[in-house]
């Protein structure tokens, strides 16, 4: 009713797909991730996994609500014709019975998927599958999948996340983990080896001045997106509804997607009621 306030937070989390380019050389192929990108209908998973409230995926990896956001990079609307067609020029132009891809060779354009979560994942591979690619799916435990991602044991993963409203230099703890090259712990693409990325990312820590970092990352993003990095499936929103008559003093702190996280709400709505 009137009586209450309804507040959707910054989309600062979703799930994303990862891969590992090290075990696939059909995944170390930029065209291939950017059929999968075509092929991955993003608004499908907000409207049957998050009852149509969320944000669609980016390319760019940062969400919109993030300050350093590139509203600017490439897209991968959603198109079977597209991803068909990068699919028919990497070799994948005959369809099986069953729908799936295969090459000249008769090799079937299967990848292997790990996930934790079974309601995002299995939607994933039903889209996939439209577009003649088949995801072979093995369900963990979100620790066990983890660690596997961590320790390279996969060829793709979806992976949950949160924060991704803070620092951007998470970008660079991904992809250019300092001197020695992209982080061997973070739950990120495996392989990833753009030189001029991991020039930007490790350069952009260095910068003071506000504008000329943003123009970095902006460029940084156009890049990741490009390279199709990694897919988000989509950012998710935090719901939460409240009685202003009872307190209205609600604040979100940085990076959070969920204001009942702030003590500072609290302790002001202490002060409040004590006055």
């Amino acid at each position: 009713g009137d009586e209450f306030t309804v507040q959707y937070g910054p989309a600062f989390s979703g799930s994303r797909l990862v891969f590992n380019l090290d075990a696939s050389e059909l995944l170390a192929q930029k065209e291939m991730r950017q059929a999968i990108y075509y092929a991955m209908d993003s608004q499908e998973m907000i409207d049957k996994l998050a009852s149509g409230v969320g944000e669609v995926s980016n390319p760019g990896v940062l969400p919109p609500a993030h300050i350093m956001y590139n509203p600017d990079v490439r897209q991968y609307a959603h198109s079977l014709d597209v991803a068909g067609a990068l699919l028919d020029a990497l070799g994948y132009s005959e369809i099986g019975e069953d729908g799936i891809r295969f090459n000249d060779s008769g090799q079937r354009l299967s990848i292997e998927l790990l996930a934790s979560s079974a309601d995002a994942s299995k939607l994933f591979v039903e889209q996939m599958a439209r577009a003649g690619i088949e995801f072979v799916l093995t369900l963990a435990e979100s620790a066990t999948a983890e660690q596997k991602v961590a320790d390279s044991e996969f060829e793709a993963a979806i992976v949950g996340h949160a924060g991704l409203g803070g620092n951007a230099d998470y970008l660079r703890e991904r992809y250019a983990g300092g001197d020695l090259g992209a982080s061997t712990t973070e739950l990120a693409t495996k392989g990833y080896d753009n030189a001029e990325v991991i020039r930007l990312l490790t350069e952009q820590r260095t910068l003071i001045n506000f504008d000329e970092r943003k123009a970095m990352l902006y460029e940084i993003q156009e890049l990741m997106a490009e390279d199709a990095v990694e897919i988000m499936l989509y950012y998710g929103y935090d719901v939460t509804a409240w009685r202003p008559a009872v307190w209205d003093g609600w604040m979100y702190c940085y990076d959070e997607r969920n204001f009942l996280g702030c003590k500072m709400s609290y302790l002001l709505y202490d002060q409040w009621k004590d006055a």
